[in-house]
Order: C-alpha cells, then structure tokens, then sequence
C-alpha cells in the first residue's frame, strides 16, 4: 500500500513504510528523530521500500532482532510523545508570554495615554502660570514706571522746595540782622 503524497512520516509509520526521507524537519526534534530512524535503517540494513511492502521478498528476521527493532521503536516513539510534550509546553509558555506582552503592550498604550494627558494638563497649567507671570510682570513695570515718575516728579518738587527754604533761610538771617542792628 502507497502512501498519498504529501502525508508526513507519521502517516508512513502507522501504514509500516519506513522511509526517513519523509520525515518533516519542523523542528530539532524531528531532526533527531529523523537521525534515529535513519540508523535503524543502516544498522538493520532494511531493504528499499518495495521490498517492505512485498512479504514474499522480505528476508529472515530472527525474534531477538524483532524485539530490538521493536525496543528502538517504542524508544523512538516514546521520545517522540516527550518531545511532543515539551513542545505542547513550550507553546504554552509562548502563549502565555504572548499573552503577558499583550497585557504589557496594553497598559503601554495606557501609561502612554496617561502620560500625554498629564503632560497636556501640565502645558495648560504652565501655560496659564506664563499669562499670570506675564500679568504680574507687566503690573510691576508699571508700578516701578509710575514709581520712577513720581519720585522724579517728587524730586524736583524737593529741590525747589530745598531753593524756596533756602532763599527764607537767607531771608530770615537778613531781617535778624536788620533787626539786630536797629
């Protein structure tokens, strides 16, 4: 019986074809198993496929070579079932870790969106303290303008006033001598 093409060395070995060339290379351990399988064949020295598929052409196997090609396969299978399980595992490890990343990725994006919100928020307020600053500033340049007007003005009032009191000061001396003198 032939088998379709196309099926994988799992279908070969239920219908009892061993041919390691069909052996699909997915991963290291279907490497493996393929390298095993491939010394069975040389340390056995099995004829082509042909002649595995035909009784009448098959030579003589003794019983203790039946057992221990037998043995080899059970190995070999079960192997293959460990291997299978380490694999069934780590795919759900690398589900789970692509499930963490997603819930990472997620609050992510959320921390991000957090951030620019708290960041707008925070250009707002630094924008309205800049107009305050900007109000109060400009209250104080005209407090020290009007300032600097009034004590000019002030100023100038003073030395005149500081001219008139001397003037009386010199005036007041005249008519105290005047009057002394009389």
């Amino acid at each position: 019986m032939e088998p379709e093409a196309g099926n994988t060395a799992k279908t070969d070995w239920r219908m009892g074809i061993v041919n390691p060339s069909r052996v699909t290379l997915l991963n290291p351990i279907a490497q493996n198993f393929r390298q095993l399988v491939e010394k069975l064949w040389a340390l056995f020295q099995l004829p082509s496929k042909q002649a595995i598929t035909r009784p009448e052409s098959m030579s003589t196997v003794t019983r203790d070579e039946f057992e221990t090609v037998k043995e080899l396969l059970m190995s070999a299978a079960r192997y293959a079932e460990s291997a299978n399980r380490g694999l069934e595992r780590l795919e759900a490890a690398q589900e789970r870790t692509q499930a963490n990343l997603d819930r990472l990725s997620a609050s992510m994006g959320e921390m991000s969106a957090r951030f620019e919100l708290a960041q707008n928020r925070t250009q707002a307020q630094l924008d309205a303290l800049t107009v305050r600053v900007d109000v109060v500033s400009s209250r104080v340049d005209a407090f020290v303008s009007a300032s600097q007007h009034y004590f000019t003005k002030h100023g100038e009032s003073i030395e005149q006033l500081k001219g008139i009191s001397e003037n009386l000061s010199g005036i007041l001396s005249y008519l105290v001598r005047k009057e002394q003198q009389q």
